[in-house]
């Protein structure tokens, strides 16, 4: 990224703003204000235009109106003017001021002229008197979440403007720092701890020494945990998980430093308005770190939640370590010795690969609904913590449950050299497209479990494995459409409907897996022979 102290449009965004500040100029604001109203880009485009990054989401500010009407003025000036109003802008959508949420002001959002573009006004400080309705751009900058996304383009003028006077700096020295005293600016809005290690990790930039200390403090931890809503966390952490410039392993890392861990992937928790609570362990295989004996049932369940926790760290090292021996570039693997690379169709989930590695201790920890029903504290994290949705789970919980187990042992037959092509087909058709995500969560929990100096061989394993199954042809062998509905197996077997029909089915899925190229006649043949 190269860092300018000027914006240069392109010609789409000169087109939108500029007509922006035309229809201003046209239909100005009956007020007692006699200030002109200015249009004035904000926030993340502005940041990311002075870093060379393209943006297609537009934030303006103005000075005088609420972005609402504005908006309607934009919406009028193309509806007279064009006739197809569609073709230029969308219709105006309202989002609700919600200070809980970390919307301090009503916000009018619409589509112009291809920009997804969001209009609201200058934010007055908090306290201020009822005729106070717009604040200065000063007091707007104060009281935005970071320096580096409190800078303006001042669309009249062309120049970017600081009003902070830190914005330039931070963005040059590459630093995450508030505004204001990062106390008040967190307890504003909570979750800027978590914009702040998304923007971080994002840009690569480090964390202010007061930003750190004040998002890991007990004041913003418990504000976050009682007054944040839980869908606000899962769209933070949607966002280190996925995107090109997302980095899982360093958001994660960030998140322990600050000790966020806990209240980001909060595990349901014993009091008087949730009856979620964890009762039961079974069987778990987390490992205490000390050997005491504990008497009493909550100082055991503590211990291994503390334990999951540090566990769960050691996994992520884990993961970081195989994914840079197995050379995994984006969501693709690898290998110098690998052949027929366009053989290969499916790719990495790397979002579900870090969500079940980072899980992957509290596997065996369980919880009672609110209707009393036994459930995983996975189940928990993922779609109450984080309100992710239900197939997140499905899939974490059956690469967890089910697909990691069958890797370990096709792991363990390509060790031996007892790999076929059968059983591997078989086993791509219950894991489908997560098969190659389970291969290496198989591969980390492997190396998790074994010495340092056995790793190297387990990672040739899995390699090894991979290639083997694209070679074979099997990457999408559960998108082969059969050759035979069960309808037409009792036809052509003489068969009545019963378990026999699900045994040919069966046998049909395996004669095309060793025979991929084989036609409906030539099953048919095979399975009159079975028969």
């Amino acid at each position: 990224m190269t860092l300018t102290r000027n914006i240069k449009l392109n010609q789409s965004e000169d087109k939108l703003l500029s007509t922006l500040q035309f229809i201003a100029n046209k239909y100005p604001v009956e007020s007692l204000s006699s200030s002109k109203t200015t249009v004035r880009c904000a926030g993340g485009w502005v940041r990311d235009k002075l870093l060379g990054l393209q943006s297609d989401d537009i934030d303006i500010v103005l000075n005088n109106c609420s972005g609402v009407d504005f908006a309607r003025r934009v919406h009028d000036h193309f509806s007279a003017n064009n006739g197809k109003r569609s073709e230029f802008c969308s219709s105006i959508g309202i989002i609700a001021s919600n200070p809980s949420k970390g919307k301090h002001l009503q916000t009018a959002t619409m589509r112009v002229m291809g920009y997804e573009v969001d209009f609201s006004h200058f934010r007055p400080p908090p306290g201020s008197t009822e005729d106070k309705i717009f604040g200065t751009p000063e007091e707007d900058a104060l009281l935005r979440d970071f320096t580096i996304n409190a800078l303006y383009y001042n669309v009249e003028t062309g120049l970017v403007e600081d009003f902070t006077e830190r914005g330039f700096h931070d963005l040059e020295n590459k630093t995450i720092r508030t505004p204001l005293e990062s106390m008040k600016t967190l307890r504003d809005d909570p979750l800027r701890a978590l914009r702040a290690v998304r923007f971080s990790v994002r840009f690569g930039f480090s964390l202010s020494g007061a930003i750190c200390a004040a998002a890991s403090s007990t004041i913003i931890k418990d504000l976050l945990q009682h007054q944040t809503s839980r869908g606000r966390f899962g769209s933070e952490i949607e966002g280190m998980l996925t995107g090109n410039s997302s980095s899982p392993k360093e958001a994660f890392d960030l998140i322990f430093e600050l000790n966020l861990h806990d209240v980001v992937f909060e595990l349901p928790r014993d009091d008087d308005d949730n009856s979620s609570t964890i009762s039961k362990i079974a069987e778990t295989s987390i490992q205490t770190r000390d050997n005491n004996n504990h008497e009493d049932g909550s100082d055991v369940l503590d211990s291994a939640i503390s334990s999951g926790w540090l566990e769960a760290k050691d996994i992520l090292r884990t993961l970081s370590a195989v994914i840079d021996a197995i050379d995994i570039d984006g969501n693709s693997m690898h290998s110098s010795h690998r052949r027929h690379l366009e053989l290969a169709k499916t790719s990495i989930d790397n979002r579900l690969l870090y969500l079940t590695s980072f899980l992957h201790p509290f596997r065996l920890l369980n919880y009672t609904d609110a209707r009393g029903n036994i459930r995983p504290v996975i189940h928990f994290i993922i779609q109450e913590s984080l309100r992710f949705k239900h197939k997140d789970f499905v899939n974490i919980w059956a690469i967890i449950i089910e697909h990691e187990g069958q890797m370990r042992i096709l792991l363990q037959k390509e060790k031996s050299g007892t790999s076929c092509k059968l059983e591997i087909g078989q086993a791509l058709h219950q894991m489908k497209e997560l098969w190659l995500t389970a291969l290496v969560v198989a591969t980390v929990m492997e190396a998790h479990e074994k010495p340092l100096e056995q790793r190297e061989e387990l990672i040739k394993t899995c390699i090894s494995l991979y290639e083997r199954t694209i070679n074979f042809g099997l990457d999408g062998c559960w998108l082969v459409t059969p050759h035979l509905s069960g309808k037409e197996i009792m036809h052509e077997l003489g068969i009545v409907k019963g378990p026999m029909v699900g045994y040919y089915l069966s046998e049909q899925r395996k004669w095309q897996i060793m025979n991929p190229q084989g036609d409906k006649q030539a099953c048919i043949d095979f399975l009159k022979e079975e028969a």
